[in-house]
């Protein structure tokens, strides 16, 4: 922030959109999905980490964008394995919830961060087999992860067999 008076914006964004929340809590409207993935968010954007879990773990009937902001969100903080928690929840136990383009891209880095060559080789695999491997996001995500694993056998591999 350059000024005090930004600050006191920040500070008066934070308060109203806690104030918000309380009214959609006593209306009844926590366990919407679309606003919970809108207070998730918001918490997120702020630094409020623990509040964007108890908002996600409050939504009732979780979508992608509720999956794919959690993940996100661990990321952003630093919490590798949570993210790859959330992201091993919801391919195990949630029904008609399966990974997508923004999903993979969400996890890939957090693979490499968290150091799990393993999550990595599955998640490749997984590319495959849904035909996402053309895309240049999830290709370069996974050049630049095996570079960083030191296999650059893999890396040239994915590189040479990319489709653009």
């Amino acid at each position: 922030m350059d000024t005090l008076e930004e600050g006191g914006v920040l500070v008066c964004k934070i308060d109203k959109g806690r104030e918000v929340h309380g009214v959609i809590f006593k209306l009844g409207f926590d366990g919407d999905v679309f606003i919970g993935n809108t207070l998730l968010a918001f918490y997120g954007n702020y630094g409020f980490f623990g509040d964007a879990i108890k908002v996600f773990d409050e939504i009732l009937e979780r979508d992608k964008v509720s999956w794919n902001n959690v993940y996100g969100l661990c990321s952003l903080h630093g919490f590798y394995e949570e993210a790859l928690g959330f992201y091993r929840r919801m391919v195990t136990v949630v029904p008609g919830v399966k990974p997508d383009l923004v999903t993979i891209i969400s996890v890939l880095p957090v693979c490499a961060e968290s150091k799990n060559e393993v999550m990595v080789r599955i998640m490749h695999c997984y590319v495959l087999k849904v035909s996402l491997f053309g895309h240049v996001k999830v290709g370069n995500a996974l050049v630049d992860i095996y570079g960083k694993f030191g296999s650059q056998k893999a890396s040239s591999r994915v590189f040479d067999e990319k489709v653009f």
